[in-house]
Formats: structure tokens, sequence, C-alpha cells
């Protein structure tokens, strides 16, 4: 694994198709390629990016998570390449309330093939595990059918719906709001799909 200046060693995660591991700058044309597109950024807070430098100060903000200890963020690789092809993790962490909410987003070239639920359900494991979470959140757009199969693969029980939650793209948005205890999760079967971690 390529060392980080960060001073916390970066938890890398493994899974039978993919690793999970730090997002660092020399990722920038990746990263970009991923938040330019139309296709994932439609249901997205923010319009696709434009430039390199967007894509730069994300993987600064990526850092800060693990730096401020609010969050931590991966990077989605095929195993056998180095090439991200998605992202995911937990942001918004409230330790006082052992809550965090589940971010996550992937490249069109690989949907459908259940990449991101299998990724996902390493990474609750290691957050109930190692970070001590009760409670991961997740929000959804009404239409947002394809975010809403993963959750619902892994367990997420939805809570309803909150009305005008968010502002962007010049307007009011609803969402799904849909969440995961760690009492659910320890009793869900076992995907039979064991997680590495390196720290």
């Amino acid at each position: 694994m390529r060392k980080s200046s960060q001073t916390m060693s970066f938890p890398t995660l493994s899974t039978q198709r993919l690793v999970l591991r730090e997002i660092l700058p020399h990722d920038a044309e990746d990263i970009f390629g991923i938040f330019s597109d139309s296709e994932v950024m439609t249901y997205y807070d923010s319009q696709p990016m434009t430039t390199l430098h967007e894509a730069k100060a994300m993987i600064d903000r990526f850092g800060a998570l693990r730096q401020n200890d609010s969050g931590c963020r991966w990077g989605l690789t095929l195993k056998g390449s180095d090439k991200i092809v998605g992202t995911c993790g937990i942001i918004r962490r409230n330790k006082a309330f052992f809550s965090a909410t589940l971010g996550y987003e992937l490249s069109p070239t690989y949907w459908g093939r259940g990449l991101m639920a299998e990724a996902l359900a390493t990474v609750l494991d290691y957050a109930f595990d190692h970070l001590e979470l009760n409670r991961i959140q997740a929000t959804t757009n009404l239409d947002n059918h394809r975010s809403v199969s993963s959750l619902l693969k892994l367990e997420f029980k939805e809570e309803g719906i909150l009305r005008q939650w968010g502002f962007w793209k010049d307007q009011f948005h609803d969402v799904r709001c849909f969440s995961l205890l760690k009492c659910d999760h320890n009793h869900q079967l076992s995907t039979g799909e064991s997680y590495e971690c390196h720290s």
C-alpha cells in the first residue's frame, strides 16, 4: 500500500472482487471521471465537475474526514487494477450520538454488477466494528431506485420521506430516509464475504 501523509493509518478493506483503499492526489483524474459524469450526478446535490481542480479539492475533503475523525471515504478498485471506479464511506460522524451517514457513487460502466452493495457491506462491517457506531443513515432522491435497491439489499429500513430536506440545483428536494442499526446488522445472515482490515 502506498504511503500516506495522513497522521492516522488508513484502513484498506477487501472483498471478493474489490479493494477499498485510500484516495490519494494521483487519483484526481479517476475522481474527475466519476464526478463529471452527468449520469452519476443526476441525483447528487451538486452539478457535475468541470475542472480537475474540483477533483483535487474533493480528494482533500475526503482526506479531512479521516484527519478530523468525522468519517472515512474509500476508493473502490477492482482487484488487479489500481483505477478508482467509485467511492463510498462514512460521513457526518457524530461521536456523541454514535451515528453517521453513508455516502457512495459508482461509475455507470460498473452499474448492475452488485459491486456497490458488496463494497458497502464491507464498509458497514468496519463501521460497526471499529468506529463504535450504533446507527448509520442514508438518504436518497425519491426517484433514485438503483440506490434504494442497494440499501434494501443491505437490510436498511426505510423511515419515511423528509420533505424539502435539501436545496440544490435551484430547487428544494424531498428525500427518502433509510437507517441500519447495529443490533439489526448483527442479526443479519452473513453474505459469506469476510473483510480484511490492514491498519
